[in-house]
């Protein structure tokens, strides 16, 4: 894992989108699919920024990706001064995701110069 860490990003981007698919399949199904269709369109646009960062290496993108990331992060404050289960699981979902996307090997992948 520690070298999955720092050199294979495609590999942490895969993982990043398996949380990503979690997120809205736990989403969905705690609120009984009432929100199904803004889960489903989060995973369409988590998706798109994460294929920009493979293969375009957009630095926008994985900006994105940070702060939607960190706006999740935000239901811990929420979780902790509202006791909620529910809440602390989503919101370790979505710390989960912010720290594969702070990772050294996505961080220099997105840097590099793209190989045409």
């Amino acid at each position: 894992m520690g070298r999955a860490w720092r050199q294979q990003a495609g590999t942490l981007l895969i993982i990043f989108m398996v949380l990503v698919a979690a997120t809205a399949v736990y989403g969905a199904s705690s609120n009984a699919g009432r929100h199904l269709p803004g889960a489903l369109m989060g995973l369409v646009l988590y998706s798109f920024l994460a294929w920009r960062i493979w293969r375009y290496r957009s630095s926008g993108a994985r900006d994105a990706l940070l702060v939607f990331s960190a706006l999740g992060m935000l239901l811990l404050i929420r979780a902790v001064f509202r006791w909620s289960p529910d809440l602390l699981r989503a919101s370790g979902l979505f710390t989960a995701q912010f720290v594969l996307l702070l990772s050294p090997a996505i961080r220099r992948h997105v840097r590099a110069k793209p190989s045409r």
